[in-house]
């Protein structure tokens, strides 16, 4: 049996007609990427869709089980106002005129709804696991979702935290950031230590942002030092580049709702996008 690659290997699915379709031939099951909030809003929507018509059509494919119906693509609230709110019996569609793949109408679906409505961050991480484990490559998940690089990068980083780092920063307890990095200095010695990312969380709420990270990638080349003799190390002045930057307001405001959205810290937001732009560039082996 052949094997196919694990990249993308076929065109982007396209839309190639508009027309206006039954509600009772569409059906809304695989591609829908937003599972969290879906109702909000709805009312809202409905009201517009009545007053200005549909400004958005819906986007649907070709159905394989059962033939002759559509599946929702992109437009799932719209669908849901038309239906459940205005009782309308048709809408306008774009139509992609053949049955596509669940990754291919992931992505689709994504696109619009990261331009359109926000996302919860469980969606989006739900969605960019998926598309990795599909494309095998971030690049590959950024150009589908077209979200930032960083972005992508935590959020499958994310789906492979354990379990209890997850739970910490489901809680609140720990950021993202901040639990990707114990995660690898827990597993230094080439097995995740549960019981030792506990500690090391403990050392690091009680040290600023400059020596945590010092403590981490001590911990990641001294798996086997003591805890403490590596917080007295991270104590030791280290030479360092400092970075003073001005930023404008087109930078700055991104920036502030990336550190809020994030749960984050301006420095730990900006040496990430750095570091990220490193990488891509190659002046940085890339540690996905």
């Amino acid at each position: 049996m052949t094997k196919e690659p694990r990249g993308k290997t076929t065109e982007s699915p396209k839309v190639t007609t508009y027309q206006e379709l039954p509600i009772e031939d569409l059906k809304i099951e695989r591609f829908q990427v937003r599972k969290e909030n879906v109702g909000e809003g709805l009312e809202a929507l409905a009201e517009s869709i009545e007053k200005y018509g549909l400004l958005q059509p819906i986007v649907v494919c070709k159905s394989e089980k059962p033939p002759g119906k559509w599946e929702i693509v992109c437009g799932q609230r719209r669908y849901l106002a038309h239906v459940k709110i205005l009782k309308f019996k048709k809408i306008m569609a774009g139509i992609i005129n053949h049955p596509i793949s669940y990754e291919e109408g992931l992505a689709l679906s994504a696109s619009e709804n990261i331009v359109r409505l926000d996302m919860t961050r469980k969606d989006l991480i739900d969605l960019c696991a998926d598309l990795f484990k599909k494309y095998g490559t971030i690049k590959d998940v950024v150009e589908e979702t077209k979200l930032p690089f960083p972005i992508v990068r935590k959020y499958i980083r994310y789906d492979g935290l354990p379990s209890d780092l997850q739970a910490m920063v489901n809680k609140k307890d720990i950021n993202l950031e901040l639990a990707m990095k114990v995660q690898d200095a827990a597993s230094a010695s080439g097995r995740y230590n549960g019981k030792e990312a506990k500690e090391l969380i403990a050392l690091l709420n009680t040290v600023d942002d400059p020596i945590r990270k010092k403590i981490i990638e001590l911990r990641k080349k001294n798996p086997t030092v003591p805890l403490d003799k590596i917080a007295k190390k991270a104590e030791e002045p280290e030479k360092s580049l400092k970075v003073k930057l001005l930023l404008t307001e087109t930078l700055a405001n991104p920036l502030r709702k990336y550190v809020e959205d994030e749960g984050t810290d301006v420095n730990t937001a900006v040496e990430g996008f750095i570091e990220s732009s490193l990488q891509q560039s190659g002046y940085m082996s890339e540690k996905e």
